[in-house]
């Protein structure tokens, strides 16, 4: 890792399969502090490859090994994970952020052991990372095929504290990426409104729950004011506020203060909302 960088791209693409074997090998018997070594290795690599380069299976078992690094158990790996991804998307965008969205998928469609839900949570936190970072393209299907659908199969009754902790990471996700400006993502979000909305929490919910729909909700329904497409969907910004004001009916701390925000946030939007 100490080399790398001084080691000119020509050379890099040069050693092709022989650096992939010889890194995969290391990887698989390789202790926590080595592999942050190792990341460092294969952030140069990667981003040395040529768009043809990314075809090889071999290549692609190395970015692989960095985005199973984004959800290790080890904080300092999970770092140095993200800040490779990130790196490579500067110079692979497309290529490096399709293969994101089906780690993603892969991993929500194959959820870990019940003893075992946080590496869903240092997913959710590596895509709030990256996601500025992502082609918009690939954002959206990461949001539709991706978060939106599995929020919808778990739905609002969230019985099991694994699944609760999922659909609670997924919407703080959402409310990241809708959040954030940078992120276009107009063409998804009336989909994203309309399940959001389907997956509504009752006044009984948990605090989690409710804390964190509202404001994914709010700053969905904010981004289709934004890009200008609320004209003919007017009435979605009063349903989503109608939404929302129900929740006061939880007493909880927490909950009020992120209902009321949410609230706050609606009355960006064109259409009067509620107030309390």
């Amino acid at each position: 890792s100490i080399v790398m960088p001084a080691v000119p791209s020509a050379v890099l693409k040069s050693v092709g399969k022989r650096f992939e074997h010889l890194f995969m090998g290391l990887w698989r018997s390789a202790e926590t502090a080595a592999r942050r070594g190792l990341m460092t290795c294969a952030t140069y690599y990667l981003v040395s490859q040529s768009s043809q380069a990314f075809a090889r299976p071999s290549l692609l078992r190395v970015l692989n090994a960095v985005l199973r690094g984004t959800t290790d158990s080890h904080s300092k790996t999970r770092r140095s994970a993200k800040t490779a991804l990130l790196r490579v998307l500067q110079t692979q965008n497309d290529i490096v952020s399709s293969k994101i969205v089906s780690f993603a998928e892969n991993h929500l469609s194959t959820p870990p052991p019940s003893d075992d839900s946080s590496t869903t949570l240092y997913l959710m936190g590596m895509i709030k990372t990256v996601a500025p970072n992502m082609s918009s393209s690939s954002v959206s299907l990461l949001i539709t095929n991706v978060l939106v659908e599995t929020l919808r199969k778990i739905g609002p009754s969230t019985g099991g504290k694994q699944k609760r902790m999922t659909a609670v990471s997924i919407l703080e996700t959402l409310e990241s990426v809708f959040r954030n400006p940078k992120i276009q993502v107009s063409s998804v979000s009336k989909r994203t409104a309309s399940v959001l909305l389907e997956c509504a929490p009752a006044a009984s919910s948990s605090p989690e729950y409710i804390s964190s729909w509202a404001p994914a909700l709010a700053f969905c329904v904010r981004s289709i004011h934004v890009s200008n497409t609320l004209q003919d969907d007017s009435n979605l910004v009063a349903e989503a506020a109608e939404s929302i004001s129900r929740l006061f009916a939880n007493t909880h701390p927490g909950t009020l203060r992120s209902v009321s925000r949410s609230l706050e946030t609606l009355s960006e939007c064109p259409v009067p909302v509620p107030t309390v």
